[in-house]
C-alpha cells in the first residue's frame, strides 16, 4: 500500500515537470523609462498640481480668515474669556494669513517684484541654438523647480502664523525667511540663474 502512494507521487510528480516543460515561454521587452520621459510625465501632471496647491491655499486661507473673525468677535465680547487681558495678536496674525492665503497668487507675483523689481516669472528662453529636445527638457525643469518654490512659499506663510499666533519653536523665524526668500527665487529661476551668471561673468 505504502508503495503504491509512493509510485503514484512520483508519477503526479513527472507529470507536473512535463508540464511545466510544456508551458509557452515568451519574453516580454520591458521599457525603462529615462531621465527625460519621466520629467515629461511630470510636466504633464504639473497643471493639476498647480490647481491643487492653489485650491488647497485658499481653503486653507478662508479658514483661517474666518478663525481670526471669529476670536476677534470672542475677544470683543465681555462675556467671554478672551476678553479678559487674553493677547489679540494670535487672532490678527491668524486672519492676516488668511487674507494672504487667498490671494496666494497675488502673494506670488509680490515676491517676484520685490525681489527681481519684475511683475512676471520669466520663461525658459526657447530660443537658444540648441537641440528642440533639450529646450522641451529645460522648460520642463523650470516649471518643476518653480513649482516647488511655490510650495516652499506657502510653507514659509504657514511659519510665519506659527510665529505670530505664539506657537514657533526656535529657529522658526529663520526657517519662514528661509522659505519665502527660497521659495521667490525658485519662482524666478530663470532671473536668479541670470543674476548669478551676471555676477560671475557667465555669457549663456
Amino acid at each position: 500500500m505504502k508503495k503504491n502512494m509512493k509510485e503514484n507521487k512520483a508519477k503526479k510528480m513527472m507529470l507536473l515537470l512535463c508540464l511545466l516543460f510544456l508551458l509557452p515561454i515568451n519574453s516580454y521587452a520591458v521599457t525603462i523609462p529615462d531621465m527625460a520621459d519621466m520629467l515629461t510625465n511630470l510636466d504633464v501632471q504639473l497643471p493639476a498640481l498647480w490647481e491643487f496647491i492653489t485650491a488647497l491655499a485658499y481653503v486653507a486661507g478662508f479658514f483661517m480668515a474666518f478663525k481670526g473673525v471669529y476670536d476677534l468677535k470672542k475677544y470683543g465680547d465681555p462675556h467671554s474669556q478672551m476678553s479678559g487681558g487674553k493677547d489679540l495678536r494670535p487672532a490678527i496674525v491668524t486672519f492676516i494669513v488668511g487674507a494672504t492665503l487667498i490671494y496666494f497668487p497675488s502673494m506670488l507675483q509680490v515676491g517676484v517684484t520685490t525681489l527681481f523689481g519684475e511683475n512676471g516669472m520669466m520663461a525658459y528662453p526657447t530660443s537658444t541654438p540648441v537641440d528642440q529636445s533639450f529646450n522641451q527638457l529645460g522648460e520642463t525643469i523650470v516649471y518643476i523647480v518653480q513649482f516647488v518654490g511655490a510650495v516652499a512659499f506657502l510653507r514659509g506663510i504657514m511659519y510665519m502664523h506659527k510665529i505670530g499666533s505664539g506657537q514657533a519653536q526656535q529657529g522658526t523665524f529663520g526657517k519662514s525667511i528661509t522659505h519665502l526668500v527660497g521659495g521667490t527665487l525658485c519662482l524666478n529661476v530663470v532671473g536668479t540663474a541670470n543674476v548669478i551668471a551676471s555676477t560671475l561673468g557667465i555669457s549663456w
